[in-house]
This record gives C-alpha cells, structure tokens and sequence, in this order.
C-alpha cells in the first residue's frame, strides 16, 4: 500500500491542486484504472473540500489529505480543524426544488464508502472508491 499526502491553504484556489496529487496518488493503480477512476475521485474529493472551505470556519486555515492507494481501491482521509459541519438538509416539501444539499448525496454515489468522524476539534472524512 502507497501512502502519499498533501496539504494546501484552505481556499478554493489552493484545492484546484487536488487533480495533480490524485493522479500521483493513484498511478501505482495503473493506468487504465486511474483513467476510469480518477473523474469520480476527484469529484467527491473536491466536493468534500468545498464543504469544509464554505462551512468549517477553520482555524488552522489548511486541509490535510491522506490517500492509502492499493491495487483494488483507494481511501482518501480529508482533515480541517473547524466547526462541525455535517447536517442532514432537509427534504424539500412536495413541489418545492431543492436548492441546496446535494454535495453529499452525488459523494455517496461516487464512493464505495463514506464517513464523517469528529475527533477533538477536526473534521475527519473518510472516503473510499474501487479502482
């Protein structure tokens, strides 16, 4: 198993550097698998970190992530120092769009699994994906 990591500012800019490191995180995959893969990964990665960035309030003002790649799957661990931020949107009343919410829910589709745990005062996301 393959162990890389990276850290970037906690801004919208800075998370634009998630692509580059997954590509690197995963080539161990091969090919081919990464280029079925990596769309999804970065994705549901990216969509993770904008969540943090828009709701965490973080205090060390830096996202830490952690891919573990293996040969069938990868699992990638996002970390901030902020607020609690994982709600539940509620259902929208019958004829009523949806304005907001759907961040986690296309994060579930894309992942195998998906887990928020608060531990001290971070936020630690774990998702992981077949490869």
């Amino acid at each position: 198993m393959l162990t890389t990591e990276l850290i970037v500012a906690n801004s919208f800019e800075a998370i634009r550097g998630i692509r580059p490191w997954l590509e690197e995180a995963l080539a161990p995959a091969g090919e081919a698998r990464v280029s079925a893969a990596i769309g999804g990964i970065e994705l549901a990665v990216h969509e993770i970190a904008t969540n943090s960035i828009d709701h965490a309030n973080n205090a060390e003002d830096t996202l830490r992530f952690v891919a573990e790649t293996a040969a069938e799957s990868v699992t990638i661990r996002m970390i901030d120092h902020g607020d609690c931020y994982v709600t539940q949107e509620p259902l929208p009343l019958d004829g009523e769009p949806r304005v907001r919410g759907y961040g986690l829910l296309i994060v579930e589709q894309l992942a195998t699994s998906v887990e928020h745990e608060r531990v001290e005062q971070t936020n630690v996301w774990t998702l992981t994906f077949a490869l």
